[in-house]
């Protein structure tokens, strides 16, 4: 009877470690037709983005600017009313009504802030598209982030489940006086850190949900269907890009705000040079006998003495493109760093997936070989035990590398500024 009664416990735990070992999840997989893809969430995001309302806001700001800056380039027209008079009675009493048009001929500090105002707009649009291009990335990166904690999850529980198995054929063998109490308490050790291992797991996809919701903005997204990616799918490797092909909008618009600053320099420069500007006025005496008039003039300004104060708006204007240039070197560097860094990073996360995914076979074949030499006792329970921890630790290295390349890929094509629709697009044809 004993004998029997093993027998249907080593077919229960054989049955186990096959379920361990295959990829396949024990619950039917969403249908296509219910499951969320990268694109349809990424909409949602769009949607309503804050941060893109943000810049376009900031956009809409620069654009009135440089049409104002334009503005004080063209004739400029005013109504002056006068009244005046003296303290003695017969001192004569005034009224005057009239319209002043200017018109600035020559003007290089109005030019030169129309410049800067023209290159704000730039750095503006630059902006407003890195902003687009990062919600693209944060909505890759929760994606994946997604799928690879659900496949680690699901990795968790069939261990959790083959912990448990084996810790309730071992109470039974220990019962039975086939198995040590060591044995059977080693074996729920194993299942209760895969519980808590579970527990954890399940409170980070909670939490990765939750980020979801906050980004798109739509909370029927904390228990939506979400499409995952193929195991198999792995991003290509990080190509330099080539020559003439654009770069970063965060490099761009560092730029801009740069040329923007050198504008400013050059207006705070000529400060000191006369300007010309045309001027027409049509008066009239509003007295008991009124009389009108008209007459224009050309009206040469000399800048003589003003305290120092043009002189140190020209120091400032001077250190402001010192610093601008200054964080546009940095900001080169720190690109060329990151692109770099990824390339390197996708390289060793493809290692890694391929060094996990081929040792899943001998891992497995290893999981049947120590049941077999534990039932014929050549092999322990602690051999089983950690043959099936070395079989989940590879799974579980085979999600976190598939998830290391392609944060690789998005971070790194973000670095080039090349992570546009069509890489998204790219990444959501390799969902399952």
């Amino acid at each position: 009877m004993s004998r029997s009664v093993g027998q249907l416990l080593y077919a229960a735990a054989l049955l186990a470690a096959v379920l361990l070992c295959t990829c396949a999840s024990a619950q039917p997989a969403p249908s296509a037709a219910t499951a969320l893809d990268l694109l349809t969430v990424h909409q949602r995001a769009l949607q309503a983005a804050p941060p893109l309302q943000l810049l376009q806001a900031q956009r809409a700001e620069r654009e009135a600017a440089l049409r104002a800056a334009g503005a004080r380039l063209g004739p400029q027209l005013e109504a002056v009313w006068q009244q005046g008079g003296g303290r003695d009675a017969l001192a004569a009493r005034t009224a005057q009504g009239s319209l002043l048009l200017t018109q600035p001929l020559i003007d290089l500090p109005r030019w030169q802030a129309r410049d800067a105002a023209r290159h704000r707009l730039a750095a503006g649009e630059a902006e407003q598209a890195q902003g687009e291009q990062q919600l693209r990335q944060l909505s890759a990166r929760l994606f994946v982030q997604l799928h690879a904690q659900s496949q680690a999850q699901r990795v968790q529980r069939e261990l959790q489940q083959a912990y448990a198995e084996e810790a309730r054929r071992m109470g039974v063998r220990h019962r039975e006086g086939l198995a040590a109490a060591v044995d059977w308490r080693q074996s729920q050790s194993f299942q209760l850190l895969a519980d808590a291992g579970a527990r954890n797991g399940a409170q980070q996809l909670r939490a990765l949900r939750q980020a979801l919701v906050a980004h798109a903005g739509d909370a029927s997204l904390l228990d939506a269907a979400i499409q995952g990616l193929r195991a198999d799918a792995l991003p290509p490797a990080l190509e330099a890009p080539a020559a003439g092909s654009g770069r970063s909008p965060r490099h761009d618009a560092q730029r801009a705000e740069r040329d923007a600053r050198e504008q400013e320099l050059h207006a705070a420069r000529q400060a000191t040079l006369p300007t010309l500007s045309l001027q027409a006025q049509a008066q009239r005496d509003l007295q008991s006998r009124p009389r009108h008039g008209s007459d224009w003039l050309l009206q040469l300004r000399i800048p003589l003495w003003d305290s120092g104060s043009r002189a140190a708006g020209r120091d400032a204007a001077a250190q402001r493109l010192r610093a601008a240039e200054a964080e546009l070197m940095q900001l080169e560097r720190d690109l060329a760093r990151e692109q770099a860094t990824q390339a390197e990073r996708l390289l060793s996360a493809r290692e890694q997936h391929a060094t996990a995914t081929g040792g899943l076979q001998a891992a497995e074949q290893t999981v049947a070989a120590m049941r077999i030499g534990q039932e014929q006792g050549t092999r322990s329970t602690t051999d089983v035990l950690l043959a099936l921890q070395t079989l989940g630790q590879l799974r579980q290295l085979a999600v976190a590398a598939q998830l290391e390349a392609w944060l690789a890929w998005i971070d790194g094509l973000v670095a080039q500024g090349r992570f546009d629709e069509g890489a998204l697009a790219a990444l959501n044809t390799q969902l399952e």
